[in-house]
């Protein structure tokens, strides 16, 4: 029995014969029309109108079935007129749910706009002829205008979907009546995901994929989950056709990120593969997949033949007509889940940008710099500011003197370079000053130099507070504010300190990493205050009595550390002397352990081997040399201390001055006592930027920069 066939026609009608772009399946193929949504796609034999079809299953999951036209059907349309039409066939079969009524058929895309046909509602359970007039009448511009989008249909999309619930649509002799005119690509064509859709990107054996509203990079993306067979993804046409104006002068990149990782290593036979009437080509997976593991990468081939592996034709005839593009997403042997954003052809130069951590440190630690920079360089050229280079992508680099340091990165790609430059970026600090580190936490913003491992650490009220009530089992799993560098030696750990909890709180000297290092812990709880070494995480006691503290109430511990003897006093009462020579230097810090409430202030390192001085009566230090100490914090805002040793008393002039060499503060200019001197610079009142402080005293002086950063 012969179907019967219903017809909408909007503003004309229009026959199958007039069709100049056509594709009634009868081939046996699909002749590259593919489907995206929540169901599954494939060729039906002798269901069609007549014939084969297109079917496409609705699993009714929520992701609309769509339809993609292949590229024969983008180009031009500017040729097309009002008796032109776009017509398709359709047949909907409702298994449950309920009829979508006044439902657009068609919708287009291109660089000048978007609109969608006006509603229809197709009848049920019969095939249906569909005919819309290219008339900008009959249309809904949903963006730009109709003549603009008329200039380069690159999307085309037929609605298959037209239940609310579940439901079979056939589709059957798709065609334009008129033949759009083949449009050159050209950069930028670019695939954001940004409108939550997959802009006509299809995906072959996944297990699933979704456009979650953030993970990208930035913004929204693709997320690919693995499935049986090998997970490719198939362009939509705006990135097809005659790639001629490409070649040489363009790549394809794209931005990956590969998690959820769960076996061994998968390296296929291509990354990328374009194929036409012309020929094949593909461009080779590497090991170099590996940097998008859990981190976003950006991937780039450049669209040149030297780049690609010719498989089939050459690549001369391919090039003029590409009618497939494809990428595999799929790495491991095992299971992943892959996240892709931003595919696009470019001729973009990079725009160069960096980061380093940490951006203040001691001699002896090291600096990691990485690399920010858009559109996929493939050279790097690092200047650190002390004559020392680098090639490296992702340097670390250990500066060999104390000092500020501005930081240049100069980035190559194919299409050009560029260069970002960081003004007094790493501030480097030294490990001779009388004073290797001073914080007292008066401008309630964490000072760069501090590292911290575990709880939750503020600067406010003019202390360092942890209040996090965190602790993971022994004395070993607390929490950590560390400072200074592996080369301390020698240092006396002057800090204040508070708790309103009763558990531990106490300082860490001599640190090496998390398993070895001294302890110093005091608890109400338990009434015990001890110094504890820790050998590959192996505790040992060195000292300890049953003395708890009182809550709410301030102490002063210093700890000296010289020449393997450990002291260690409260409010000036030495309570613990120990001999030990497992570890002779290293880093200092802050630390508790399930105390809900630690508080600490005036944290001070004084350096021993630089203060070779002999005590007095009255217990006052006499230095050897006239010494001008680094000021701290640096950078800072709006308030600095500068600190300063003389060995006889006498007349001292200590100014600041700006980088025109331009006096703007006078410190002291006055006879002063032996001894040593602190001082405050307020620099409220001036703008950010380097400057210099100078001491002046008899014959010495001497000159050294600092930062106000506001």
């Amino acid at each position: 029995m012969k179907n019967m066939l219903a017809v909408t026609c909007i503003f004309i009608m229009s026959s199958l014969s007039s069709a100049q772009v056509f594709t009634d399946f009868e081939n046996d193929s699909l002749d590259g029309w593919r489907s995206e949504g929540d169901g599954s796609y494939y060729l039906e034999a002798n269901s069609g109108n007549p014939g084969n079809c297109m079917r496409i299953d609705d699993d009714a999951t929520g992701e609309l079935n769509i339809a993609i036209a292949p590229l024969p059907f983008t180009g031009n349309w500017s040729a097309a007129d009002s008796s032109d039409s776009l017509m398709t066939d359709v047949f909907i079969s409702l298994i449950n749910g309920s009829q979508l009524t006044d439902q657009w058929a068609f919708r287009i895309s291109g660089p000048g706009g978007s609109a969608t046909s006006r509603g229809i509602t197709p009848p049920l359970g019969q095939w249906h002829h569909i005919a819309v007039a290219l008339d900008s009448s009959q249309w809904l511009m949903t963006s730009g205008s109709w003549q603009a989008l008329m200039s380069y249909v690159y999307h085309l999309e037929v609605r298959a979907e037209y239940i609310n619930g579940d439901e079979f649509v056939r589709l059957d002799n798709l065609g334009l009546s008129f033949s759009p005119v083949p449009v050159k690509i050209t950069p930028l064509v670019l695939s954001d995901f940004e409108k939550g859709v997959y802009e006509g990107w299809t995906f072959e054996q996944s297990a699933g994929t979704s456009i979650p509203t953030s993970g990208g990079n930035p913004g929204r993306c693709v997320r690919i989950t693995d499935g049986t067979g090998l997970s490719q993804a198939l362009a939509p046409p705006k990135f097809l056709g005659d790639w001629g104006a490409l070649d040489g002068v363009a790549a394809i990149q794209f931005d990956l990120q590969i998690t959820n990782i769960s076996g061994p290593l998968l390296l296929s036979d291509f990354w990328l593969k374009i194929s036409g009437p012309g020929g094949q080509a593909m461009a080779l997976m590497d090991s170099s997949l590996t940097a998008a593991f859990n981190k976003w990468n950006t991937f780039s081939f450049l669209i040149d033949s030297q780049a690609w592996q010719v498989s089939a034709g050459t690549w001369e005839a391919l090039i003029t007509d590409v009618r497939e593009l494809r990428l595999v997403v799929e790495y491991i042997s095992g299971s992943e889940i892959v996240w892709l954003d931003n595919f696009r052809i470019t001729d973009s130069p990079p725009l160069a940008d960096f980061i380093a951590d940490p951006l203040f440190v001691f001699l002896g630690e090291e600096v990691t710099f990485t690399d920010r920079s858009l559109n996929a360089p493939y050279s790097w050229y690092w200047e650190f500011g002390d004559g020392a280079v680098s090639s490296d992508a992702a340097p670390v680099y250990q500066y060999q003197e104390p000092g500020v340091y501005d930081v240049r990165l100069t980035v190559n790609n194919y299409f050009g370079s560029d260069v970002s430059e960081k003004q007094s970026y790493i501030e480097v600090a030294g490990l001779t000053d009388s004073i290797l580190f001073a914080d007292d936490f008066d401008d309630n913003e964490i000072h760069p130099a501090w590292r911290f491992r575990n709880g939750s650490w503020v600067e406010q009220n003019q202390t360092m507070i942890q209040n996090s009530n965190y602790y993971n089992g022994s004395y070993i799993g607390g929490c950590y504010a560390l400072v200074g560098s592996s080369q301390w030696k020698n240092y006396q750990l002057n800090v204040d300190f508070l708790s309103t909890d009763n558990d531990k709180i106490g300082v860490v000297f001599n640190y090496q990493d998390p398993e070895n290092f001294y302890l110093f812990t005091w608890q109400q709880e338990g009434t015990l205050r001890a110094v504890k070494r820790f050998v590959n995480g192996v505790q040992s006691d060195l000292a300890a009595d049953t003395v708890g503290y009182l809550t709410n109430q301030w102490y002063r511990l210093r700890v000296t550390t010289e020449d393997y003897n450990i002291s260690v006093f409260i409010d000036s009462t030495e309570i613990f002397f120990i001999t030990d020579s497992t570890f002779a230097a290293g880093k200092a810090g802050l630390y508790c352990h399930g105390n809900q409430n630690s508080v600490w202030d005036n944290f001070l390192i004084k350096n021993l081997d630089y203060l070779t001085a002999i005590e007095n009566l009255t217990g006052t230090s006499v230095p050897h040399t006239v010494n001008l100490g680094q000021n701290y914090p640096n950078p800072f805002n709006p308030v600095t201390t500068i600190t300063f040793e003389i060995p006889q008393s006498g007349f001292v002039s200590l100014k600041v001055y700006n980088v025109l060499g331009e006096e703007v503060a006078t410190l002291i200019s006055d006879e002063l006592l032996s001894g040593s001197h602190r001082y405050q610079w307020d620099a409220s009142a001036c703008a950010s930027g380097v400057y210099y402080y100078q001491l002046r005293a008899g014959d010495f002086r001497e000159v050294r920069k600092m930062i106000v950063l506001k």
